[in-house]
């Protein structure tokens, strides 16, 4: 009997260790919190596993089993539910590649099905990613020229100067937005997905002490946040942890920048995203003569969860306006996710349009930084 009562205070301790390193290895506290935390535990773990194991009245014995398991319990589900939002936040921090889908169109009334021995024009704006792509039409015997210019590729199709046209999704999503032919007289006939690995240089940050920089980057889809898509959130999150001071700065997504490693063009900083998260960072950086340290991407879908997360949050807004679906009034107002989501979206019925959307968009993060950080 006294043996089975080691073994349980022994695996007990092994699962309050293991706890403790998930916690220690999640960097979820600061380390001066993490020790007061862990001595604590370790505490309550020695009290229990003392009181089976030496103290031999039976009530104090089934009281200790007792709260060991309900410690296991919580601990297991904390683990679980700590694990999820870990993984959530990786996601959205911390991208370890993008996809890019390109398309083949021909016009509906050429009767080509597929893109094999066609005469094509690609829209190529990145030539350092264009290889496979290249590669991939040249095993069909397609013959192609290449052009930065949107401009052309329209007229080459629509002239019938080739015989179908190549472009990204998110440049055919923009010809669509602007000329209802170009989706509704078009097919797709080939669809290929380019996968680039992200690598950035890791900042020297004491993150403690020092001011830093986190990009938010807000791109316009739903799903996957490794798909590349245009970056309609561009907010600078500025934090300096020795006053305990956060600064925000939102650009507008129609600012007219010159974008590193394109064709060398300006074009609106919302079409950064496009071509990757790096090279939003990269045009912000040159535009703001800064140091970008971090940067989070997120979504539709992302947005939705972390607010859903939190529980919802509370956010002050500095006008009465009503959307699609939601009212929204002047000063505080709890939203959960998709009622945060059509709030930063909104600019068409705000009197200060985007400027105003950046303004509700600042609000939402306010929000979210005061329910991460309230103390009840």
């Amino acid at each position: 009997m006294k043996r089975s009562k080691k073994i349980i205070g022994s695996i007990f301790s092994l699962i309050t260790i293991y706890f403790l390193f998930a916690v220690f290895q999640s960097k979820l506290l600061p380390l001066n919190y993490f020790f007061i935390f862990a001595l604590i535990v370790l505490f309550i773990n020695g009290v229990l596993t003392a009181t089976l194991i030496i103290v031999k009245n039976k009530i104090f014995k089934s009281l200790s089993i007792f709260f060991m398991v309900v410690i296991t319990i919580m601990i297991i589900i904390g683990l679980r539910y700590s694990s999820n939002t870990l993984n959530f936040l990786r996601n959205i921090s911390n991208l370890d590649f993008e996809t890019t889908k390109y398309y083949g169109l021909a016009l509906k009334t050429s009767g080509h099905e597929q893109i094999d021995d066609l005469d094509v024009l690609i829209h190529n704006n990145m030539a350092d990613e264009m290889e496979k792509l290249k590669e991939v039409l040249e095993e069909k015997n397609v013959l192609f020229e290449e052009t930065s210019d949107l401009t052309e590729i329209y007229s080459g199709l629509f002239d019938e100067v080739v015989d179908a046209i190549v472009i990204e999704s998110n440049f055919k999503d923009i010809l669509g937005e602007e000329l209802p032919e170009f989706v509704d007289e078009t097919v797709i006939i080939f669809e290929y997905e380019i996968r680039s690995e992200l690598i950035r240089e890791k900042r020297d940050v004491n993150v403690t002490e020092d001011p830093f920089n986190i990009y938010i980057s807000g791109i316009d889809t739903r799903g996957s946040i490794s798909n590349r898509a245009r970056s309609d959130v561009n907010i600078i999150m500025t934090i300096n942890p020795a006053t305990k001071e956060v600064l925000l700065t939102n650009i507008p997504r129609d600012y007219y920048v010159r974008i590193p490693g394109t064709t060398g063009y300006k074009d609106k900083l919302t079409h950064t995203g496009i071509y990757g998260v790096e090279t939003s960072v990269n045009t912000l950086e040159n535009l703001l003569d800064t140091e970008i340290d971090f940067y989070l991407r997120v979504n539709f879908s992302s947005t939705v969860r972390l607010i859903d997360a939190l529980g919802g949050i509370t956010v002050n807004s500095n006008y009465a306006f009503s959307t699609k679906d939601y009212s929204f009034s002047r000063g505080n107002n709890f939203m959960d996710g998709e009622r945060t989501l059509a709030f930063v979206r909104e600019r068409k019925r705000l009197p200060g349009g985007d400027r105003a959307r950046g303004e509700n968009q600042q609000a939402a993060i306010e929000g979210i930084i005061n329910k991460m950080t309230q103390r009840d």
